[in-house]
Protein backbone atom coordinates (compact mmCIF):
# COMPACT_ATOMS: atom_id res chain seq x y z
CA UNK A 1 0.00 0.00 0.00
CA UNK A 2 1.42 3.35 -0.68
CA UNK A 3 0.03 6.93 -0.85
CA UNK A 4 0.71 9.45 -3.30
CA UNK A 5 3.06 12.11 -1.58
CA UNK A 6 1.77 14.49 -4.76
CA UNK A 7 -1.95 14.15 -4.28
CA UNK A 8 -4.10 16.46 -2.43
CA UNK A 9 -5.44 13.05 0.12
CA UNK A 10 -1.72 12.69 0.58
CA UNK A 11 -1.66 16.51 1.98
CA UNK A 12 -4.43 16.34 3.59
CA UNK A 13 -2.94 12.78 5.56
CA UNK A 14 -0.03 15.05 6.35
CA UNK A 15 -2.05 17.70 7.78
CA UNK A 16 -3.95 15.50 10.23
CA UNK A 17 -0.42 13.43 10.89
CA UNK A 18 1.26 17.18 12.22
CA UNK A 19 -2.16 17.31 14.35
CA UNK A 20 -1.95 13.65 15.35
CA UNK A 21 2.14 14.36 16.49
CA UNK A 22 1.35 17.25 18.77
CA UNK A 23 -1.23 15.03 20.63
CA UNK A 24 1.18 12.72 21.17
CA UNK A 25 3.84 15.25 22.10
CA UNK A 26 1.66 17.19 24.47
CA UNK A 27 -0.70 14.83 25.66
CA UNK A 28 2.01 11.71 25.97
CA UNK A 29 -0.11 9.92 23.54
CA UNK A 30 2.09 6.93 22.43
CA UNK A 31 -0.86 4.27 21.99
CA UNK A 32 -3.73 5.55 19.78
CA UNK A 33 -6.87 3.96 18.74
CA UNK A 34 -8.45 4.09 15.57
CA UNK A 35 -12.00 3.17 15.75
CA UNK A 36 -15.71 4.02 14.13
CA UNK A 37 -18.93 3.98 15.10
CA UNK A 38 -20.20 1.17 12.43
CA UNK A 39 -18.19 -0.58 9.64
CA UNK A 40 -17.74 0.77 6.53
CA UNK A 41 -16.57 4.38 7.69
CA UNK A 42 -12.96 4.08 6.42
CA UNK A 43 -11.15 3.58 9.58
CA UNK A 44 -8.45 0.50 8.30
CA UNK A 45 -7.86 3.05 5.37
CA UNK A 46 -7.87 6.29 7.64
CA UNK A 47 -5.12 3.78 10.13
CA UNK A 48 -3.23 2.73 7.14
CA UNK A 49 -2.52 6.14 5.29
CA UNK A 50 -2.10 7.91 8.87
CA UNK A 51 0.65 5.45 9.74
CA UNK A 52 2.18 5.76 6.42
CA UNK A 53 2.44 9.50 6.60
CA UNK A 54 3.72 9.53 10.45
CA UNK A 55 6.72 6.84 9.11
CA UNK A 56 7.31 9.49 6.28
CA UNK A 57 8.09 12.23 8.90
CA UNK A 58 10.61 9.98 10.60
CA UNK A 59 8.33 8.45 12.94
CA UNK A 60 8.90 5.07 14.36
CA UNK A 61 5.81 3.53 13.76
CA UNK A 62 3.97 -0.13 14.57
CA UNK A 63 0.66 -0.19 13.00
CA UNK A 64 -1.33 -3.46 15.34
CA UNK A 65 -4.45 -4.97 13.02
CA UNK A 66 -6.36 -5.45 16.46
CA UNK A 67 -9.98 -6.23 14.41
CA UNK A 68 -9.97 -9.56 15.20
CA UNK A 69 -13.52 -10.27 13.36
CA UNK A 70 -12.74 -8.28 10.12
CA UNK A 71 -9.07 -7.54 10.09
CA UNK A 72 -8.16 -5.75 6.69
CA UNK A 73 -4.53 -4.67 7.12
CA UNK A 74 -2.41 -7.55 6.20
CA UNK A 75 -4.25 -7.32 3.19
CA UNK A 76 -3.91 -3.48 2.18
CA UNK A 77 -0.06 -4.00 2.95
CA UNK A 78 -0.06 -7.84 1.21
CA UNK A 79 1.74 -9.04 4.05
CA UNK A 80 0.88 -12.46 5.76
CA UNK A 81 -1.66 -13.04 8.40
CA UNK A 82 -1.14 -15.67 10.16
CA UNK A 83 1.02 -15.31 13.30
CA UNK A 84 -0.36 -11.98 14.37
CA UNK A 85 -1.50 -10.63 17.41
CA UNK A 86 -3.53 -13.78 18.05
CA UNK A 87 -0.67 -15.47 18.97
CA UNK A 88 1.45 -13.22 20.42
CA UNK A 89 -1.55 -13.19 23.20
CA UNK A 90 -1.50 -16.53 22.98
CA UNK A 91 2.45 -17.29 23.58
CA UNK A 92 3.07 -13.66 25.50
CA UNK A 93 6.01 -13.95 23.11
CA UNK A 94 6.28 -10.42 20.08
CA UNK A 95 9.53 -12.17 18.80
CA UNK A 96 9.73 -12.37 15.15
CA UNK A 97 5.74 -11.59 15.00
CA UNK A 98 6.34 -7.48 13.68
CA UNK A 99 6.56 -7.34 9.95
CA UNK A 100 8.82 -4.94 7.99
CA UNK A 101 6.26 -2.98 4.85
CA UNK A 102 8.60 -2.30 2.67
CA UNK A 103 8.19 1.75 4.39
CA UNK A 104 10.89 3.26 6.58
CA UNK A 105 10.00 3.05 9.79
CA UNK A 106 6.51 1.25 9.58
CA UNK A 107 6.14 -2.09 10.94
CA UNK A 108 3.10 -4.36 11.12
CA UNK A 109 1.27 -6.56 14.10
CA UNK A 110 -1.34 -8.41 11.91
CA UNK A 111 -3.96 -9.59 13.39
CA UNK A 112 -3.28 -13.60 13.01
CA UNK A 113 -6.25 -15.79 12.16
CA UNK A 114 -9.64 -14.86 13.36
CA UNK A 115 -10.47 -16.44 16.67
CA UNK A 116 -13.79 -17.59 18.19
CA UNK A 117 -13.30 -14.85 21.16
CA UNK A 118 -11.93 -11.89 20.41
CA UNK A 119 -13.13 -10.15 23.12
CA UNK A 120 -12.18 -12.83 25.65
CA UNK A 121 -8.54 -12.79 24.04
CA UNK A 122 -8.34 -8.65 23.83
CA UNK A 123 -8.90 -9.03 27.72
CA UNK A 124 -5.76 -10.73 28.03
CA UNK A 125 -3.83 -9.16 31.06
CA UNK A 126 -0.71 -9.59 28.40
CA UNK A 127 -2.45 -7.18 26.27
CA UNK A 128 -1.07 -3.94 28.38
CA UNK A 129 2.65 -5.82 28.66
CA UNK A 130 2.07 -5.97 24.86
CA UNK A 131 1.41 -2.19 24.10
CA UNK A 132 4.22 -1.22 26.60
CA UNK A 133 6.53 -3.34 24.95
CA UNK A 134 5.67 -1.67 21.81
CA UNK A 135 5.53 1.70 23.01
CA UNK A 136 9.12 1.20 23.83
CA UNK A 137 10.34 0.73 20.40
CA UNK A 138 8.35 3.24 18.70
CA UNK A 139 7.28 6.60 19.07
CA UNK A 140 3.89 5.82 18.01
CA UNK A 141 1.68 2.88 18.14
CA UNK A 142 -1.43 2.93 15.90
CA UNK A 143 -4.28 0.20 16.59
CA UNK A 144 -6.86 -0.41 14.15
CA UNK A 145 -10.18 -2.54 15.73
CA UNK A 146 -13.82 -3.52 15.41
CA UNK A 147 -16.56 -0.53 15.52
CA UNK A 148 -17.72 0.56 18.69
CA UNK A 149 -21.16 -0.22 18.34
CA UNK A 150 -20.47 -3.72 16.89
CA UNK A 151 -19.30 -6.07 19.56
CA UNK A 152 -17.35 -5.00 23.41
CA UNK A 153 -13.56 -5.35 21.65
CA UNK A 154 -13.31 -1.24 21.11
CA UNK A 155 -14.40 -0.48 24.57
CA UNK A 156 -11.76 -3.32 25.80
CA UNK A 157 -9.53 -1.96 23.74
CA UNK A 158 -10.52 1.69 24.40
CA UNK A 159 -9.46 1.49 28.13
CA UNK A 160 -5.57 0.71 27.75
CA UNK A 161 -4.81 2.86 25.61
CA UNK A 162 -3.36 6.47 25.35
CA UNK A 163 -5.82 7.78 23.05
CA UNK A 164 -8.64 7.10 20.38
CA UNK A 165 -9.65 8.64 17.33
CA UNK A 166 -12.94 8.05 16.08
CA UNK A 167 -13.92 8.15 12.51
CA UNK A 168 -16.94 8.90 10.76
CA UNK A 169 -17.88 9.21 6.69
CA UNK A 170 -19.41 11.81 5.52
CA UNK A 171 -22.95 11.50 4.29
CA UNK A 172 -23.23 7.56 6.00
CA UNK A 173 -22.53 7.89 9.46
CA UNK A 174 -25.59 8.61 11.43
CA UNK A 175 -25.58 10.85 14.46
CA UNK A 176 -27.15 8.90 16.86
CA UNK A 177 -24.64 6.28 16.09
CA UNK A 178 -21.99 8.61 16.74
CA UNK A 179 -23.42 10.37 19.86
CA UNK A 180 -23.91 6.36 20.82
CA UNK A 181 -20.58 5.65 20.37
CA UNK A 182 -18.72 8.57 21.87
CA UNK A 183 -21.05 7.91 24.91
CA UNK A 184 -19.59 4.07 24.70
CA UNK A 185 -16.30 5.33 24.86
CA UNK A 186 -16.66 7.67 27.42
CA UNK A 187 -18.37 4.84 29.79
CA UNK A 188 -14.94 2.97 29.98
CA UNK A 189 -13.04 6.50 30.20
CA UNK A 190 -11.30 6.66 27.45
CA UNK A 191 -9.77 9.84 26.42
CA UNK A 192 -11.14 10.82 22.76
CA UNK A 193 -8.33 12.96 21.04
CA UNK A 194 -10.36 13.53 18.23
CA UNK A 195 -12.64 12.78 14.90
CA UNK A 196 -11.55 12.24 11.61
CA UNK A 197 -14.88 13.11 8.60
CA UNK A 198 -13.65 11.44 5.70
CA UNK A 199 -14.71 11.08 2.00
CA UNK A 200 -16.04 15.11 2.52
CA UNK A 201 -17.97 16.52 -0.44
CA UNK A 202 -16.49 19.26 -1.19
CA UNK A 203 -14.09 20.19 -4.31
CA UNK A 204 -12.12 17.19 -3.96
CA UNK A 205 -12.53 14.06 -1.73
CA UNK A 206 -10.70 15.10 1.74
CA UNK A 207 -10.54 14.45 5.05
CA UNK A 208 -11.26 16.77 8.47
CA UNK A 209 -9.81 16.53 11.98
CA UNK A 210 -11.80 17.54 14.98
CA UNK A 211 -9.77 17.93 18.20
CA UNK A 212 -11.94 17.22 21.18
Amino acid sequence: MRSASTSSIAEDFRVLSNKIRLVSQNASVKTLLVTSPVPKEGKSTVVSNLAISLSGMGLRVVLVDADLRLPRLHNLFQLVQNGGLTNTLREEDINGSLQATGIEELKILTSGRIPPDPAELLSSPYLEELLCELKENADLVLIDCSPVLVASDASILASKVDGVLLVLRADFSHSKAAQDAVEALGQVKAKLVGIVLNSVPNHRKGYSYYRR
